[in-house]
């Protein structure tokens, strides 16, 4: 079994029950207001992978399955949590499918459940967006959102 599969069916384990639907390697949590994202993409050059997180805004444009790369609101796992970010990109970053091994998998579960999930969830709603958006950097907005979100020009996308 390829790593991606592995890391696939085992975060598919771990988000089915915080209510998220999976769709090919994207899983969605969606509700009236925003729909979050997250994406498991695998490198074109190795065994690396990266989770991208995003938020699709329903009265912006009300799309069922948004591809997080369309989202109004994005940024990827490791540019949320500067500090753990070396954790992050190791955690995801295989050299052989044997480094994909049970151990590693409970890791990368932990990460989803104590900080992409909640972050995720906290995200759904027009507020935690909101508020996601001001406090952390290394999200990218939309223009198109600037102004629902109660952006200035000069600090959206930071």
């Amino acid at each position: 079994m390829t790593v991606t599969r592995k890391l696939s069916e085992s975060l598919n384990a771990e988000l089915k029950t915080a209510g998220f639907k999976k769709k090919g390697a994207t899983w969605y949590l969606g509700n009236n207001d925003v729909i979050a994202v997250l994406n498991l993409q695998k490198s074109s050059y190795d065994a690396t992978h990266f989770f991208n997180l995003g938020f699709w805004i329903r009265v912006l444009e009300d799309v069922e399955n948004p591809r997080h790369e369309q989202c109004h609101v994005r940024s990827r796992a490791e540019e949320l949590w500067p500090n753990e970010e070396p954790m992050v990109t190791e955690l995801l970053s295989f050299d052989t499918s044997a480094d994909c091994n049970e151990e590693r998998l409970a890791e990368i579960r932990k990460l989803v459940r104590e900080r992409i999930t909640p972050f995720l969830v906290r995200g759904s709603d027009m507020t935690g967006l909101a508020k996601i958006v001001t406090e952390h950097k290394g999200i990218l907005v939309r223009r198109i959102a600037w102004e629902l979100l109660g952006l200035e020009q000069g600090r959206a996308g930071r």
